[in-house]
């Protein structure tokens, strides 16, 4: 059993790179879907506080 991120080029060495992941999509199945324009809204005002955002490797994180 693969048990986490640190341990996927274990079973798959083609995952051992910064940004890999053991997910085969197969494409031919997949189902697309227009999800539309993405609109992004609060972002002409300010909240008078500075953030760091960084990735993590799974996600973006945003610190004071």
């Amino acid at each position: 059993m693969v048990a986490g991120p640190s341990h996927w080029a274990d079973a798959y060495p083609e995952c051992g790179g910064e940004r890999q992941s053991p997910i085969n999509i197969k494409l031919d199945k997949a189902k697309y879907k227009d999800l539309g324009n993405l609109t992004l809204s609060g972002y002409d005002t300010s909240s008078g506080h500075v953030y760091k955002l960084t990735n993590n490797g799974h996600t973006g994180m945003a610190y004071e």
